[in-house]
């Protein structure tokens, strides 16, 4: 098998398609962003492979204003990926503190490549309230803007407390506010279960929503449209027909999110690349996403769009507050021994005055 096969064969990476939903949503959070006050949020958010990320890059190149600082010494927007590479996967605010110090290239990053072990030592001696302070001051000194988080989603693996992550999100609401930037909070959405826990920072946020196209006939007509798009890029069997025909089978196994379309046809593709053929039903089939992972994505899907909702399903969605008036009081007696009582007279055993 050739590269010039697979290459005829297969989807081009560089194909972004700027439909309706995306479009719609990019104009949107342009708007908020470009009115929003310093320590205001803007919280971005849909499902996984929407097209989120490419969204924050296309925002960047909305806001930039190459014509401001001629020497580079000001840097308008910055884009940070909240990544989980702590140990077993947690997210560790002191890594993520020195992932934005080295996205605005503070001096304190500037260290020759043979001198890593050295920058390591003082970062382990630093404490995280110095490194903050100093991320503080280099937000102020690039005269960044605009800071963009990507993948918030991942501060809820900040610790097994619940709480931990809303303690994340306020701290970078006050980093916001302190440094006079706007915060744009980008995540699949998981990162609505966070944001409910932090009133103070709900007061500040604008939502946007990245959806998915829904199951009526308005926009599967639309969903049938962008899969003729990538269909042109396609090799398709004869037996297949169009791949508008299949809109249905198509829209079940991607819940109508275009990224999930993608990542099928381009494993259909590949997979026909392997065999040497062109795309068939068959091969359709077998690299869709399994039940069990359709399950998953779709329950993530249901959840996050019924926070959506508003106030209709809040009763369904949001549990009701514990409220408690007074502290229990503690038990003192001791583990595995009974608790003493007096007898009233006349049963008592003998012996006993």
């Amino acid at each position: 098998m050739s590269g010039d096969m697979i290459k005829r064969s297969g989807i081009s990476l560089d194909l972004r398609i700027d439909h309706r939903l995306w479009v719609e949503a990019l104009a949107l959070a342009y708007a908020y962003i470009s009115m929003a006050m310093p320590g205001e949020v803007i919280c971005i958010t849909g499902p996984s492979r929407a097209g989120k990320t490419r969204l924050i890059f296309k925002l960047i190149e909305l806001l930039s204003d190459p014509t401001e600082d001629d020497l580079g010494r000001l840097l308008r927007c910055v884009v940070v990926e909240a990544g989980n590479t702590g140990p077993n996967g947690t997210f560790k605010t002191k890594a993520f503190t020195l992932a934005m110090l080295a996205a605005i290239n503070h001096p304190m990053l500037s260290v020759a490549d043979d001198m890593d072990w050295a920058a390591d030592k003082l970062y382990e001696r630093a404490t995280e309230a110095r490194l903050k302070s100093a991320l503080e001051r280099g937000l102020k000194n690039r005269g960044v803007k605009y800071l963009f988080i990507d993948e918030a989603q991942h501060a809820r693996y900040v610790s097994k407390d619940a709480m931990g992550s809303c303690g994340v999100m306020d701290s970078w609401k006050n980093l916001a506010q302190t440094a006079g930037l706007v915060l744009v909070v980008v995540g699949a959405y998981p990162l609505l279960d966070i944001l409910r826990n932090s009133p103070h920072l709900l007061g500040r946020k604008h939502q946007v929503h990245l959806p998915r196209y829904q199951k009526t006939r308005e926009e599967l007509k639309e969903f049938a449209m962008i899969i003729s798009v990538y269909e042109k890029k396609l090799s398709i069997d004869e037996s297949v027909g169009s791949l508008r025909a299949h809109v249905e089978l198509l829209y079940d196994g991607s819940f109508g999110c275009i990224g999930l379309l993608r990542a099928w046809l381009m494993r259909a593709s590949a997979m026909a690349a392997v065999k040497d053929s062109a795309i068939t039903l068959p091969i359709l089939l077998k690299t869709r996403a399994s039940d069990d992972d359709l399950a998953v994505i779709g329950r993530e899907i249901y959840e996050g769009e019924k926070l959506l909702e508003g106030c209709a399903e809040a009763s369904k969605i949001v549990p009701p507050l514990k409220v408690t008036t007074k502290e229990s009081k503690k038990s003192k007696a001791k583990p595995f021994q009974k608790k003493p009582r007096r007898l009233a007279p006349g049963h008592r055993s003998e012996g006993n005055p």
